[in-house]
């Protein structure tokens, strides 16, 4: 048994390229690179987030939580999806835009696309958490 055929992480840092489905369930022509969960991108992600989450909470002294927490923390799941989308593209070379307007890659730009399309995150955070979605058989790792 070679165990680097169970060794996810290096294909985790490198990312995997997917298609971003419309609220339809259609291809959407955007693609996306995110960072997976095994990689060290993601894990600092995590405990940034957990950090701030215990301490919002320390600030205010609570013992337990209140409604506008919830809030808080999806607003922390977006930060954590910008963090761990590395690129994107257009689907054939076309143009990533908004409206009209040719846009560039950036965490502002990926940050506006999640507040808006929330769809989108979670579906950048689902592939992150799949990590059959980095195996290829030039990652090292076999399924």
């Amino acid at each position: 048994m070679d165990l680097s055929n169970l060794a996810t992480k290096e294909a985790a840092e490198r990312g995997t390229w997917f298609e971003v489905l419309d609220p339809f369930g259609n291809a959407s022509g955007l693609e996306l690179l995110v960072a997976g969960a095994h990689s060290e991108r993601y894990r600092r992600s995590v405990a940034k987030m957990q950090a701030t989450q215990h301490n919002r909470r320390l600030q205010r002294n609570q013992s337990k939580r209140e409604p506008e927490d919830f809030e808080v923390e999806d607003d922390l799941l977006t930060e954590h999806a910008v963090r761990i989308t590395l690129d994107w593209r257009g689907k054939d070379g076309e143009p990533v835009t908004f409206g009209d307007d040719v846009v560039e890659f950036s965490e502002a730009t990926v940050r506006k696309l999640y507040d808006q399309a929330v769809d989108v995150r979670n579906q950048t955070l689902e592939v992150a958490r799949n990590t059959r979605a980095f195996l290829s058989k030039g990652s090292g790792v076999t399924s």
